[in-house]
């Protein structure tokens, strides 16, 4: 895995020129959540709590696969914000019981509850590259790209704590900023687990071949 300053920079330079528009979307994104978030409060009852969670969920999602295709190069924008409901009984389907095994392990104790929402971390983005998954397969992928990389990934978000002790002093405006500065750093930390995994392909298929001999 890359160093985490390695991957802050990537973050930066793939923001670099976007972080007036990264803040701009990341506000809208706010606003919705909030919005919504307080409308389902206001509404009163479980229910209308847990239909305001399912209906964000492509919102969420779509944010997060923004930055994605920001790292790739690729053209992005408050489109982003809507993609997600295309497709919506996928997508919300796999985040929604992304969410209960999370709250299930939390349950027991706190900190399996912990390993396994890093362990799953990776689900926006399989499920954004991988058409064909959904469900348990999508988070068995994030799973296995995470294998002995969630304590890297802790790490990666710990490392901008000095940011974020900064964005709550500026009342809270930093977060647009910071927000945007995490999510490309998270996408790059994805990039490279995925070419890490790449590059081992050949000597496992090496190692399979020879055990067969």
């Amino acid at each position: 895995m890359k160093p985490f300053k390695e991957l802050r920079n990537l973050a930066v330079q793939s923001l670099t020129g976007y972080w007036g528009n990264a803040a701009i979307i990341t506000l809208v994104y706010v606003i919705i959540s909030g919005g919504l978030s307080s409308l389902g409060s206001y509404s009163g009852g479980d229910i209308a709590g847990l239909i305001v969670t399912l209906v964000l969920l492509p919102t969420q999602w779509g944010y997060y696969v923004l930055f994605l295709d920001k790292v790739r190069g690729n053209e992005v924008g408050f489109g982003h914000l809507i993609s997600g409901y295309k497709d919506f009984s996928r997508i919300c389907g796999t985040l929604f019981l992304q969410s209960i095994y999370v709250l299930l392990w939390s349950l027991l104790l706190l900190i399996p509850g912990i390993v396994k929402a890093y362990s799953y971390a990776m689900t926006p983005y399989v499920l954004n590259d991988n058409s064909e998954l959904s469900y348990n397969a999508a988070i068995t992928r994030s799973s296995q790209l995470m294998k002995g990389q969630k304590l890297n990934l802790f790490l990666l978000h710990l490392s901008f704590i000095g940011w974020a002790i900064l964005s709550v002093l500026s009342l809270g405006i930093g977060f647009l900023f910071l927000s945007p500065y995490m999510h490309a750093a998270e996408a790059h930390f994805y990039e490279t687990l995925l070419k890490e995994e790449a590059a081992k392909a050949p000597v496992i298929a090496e190692e399979s071949a020879a055990d067969n001999d």
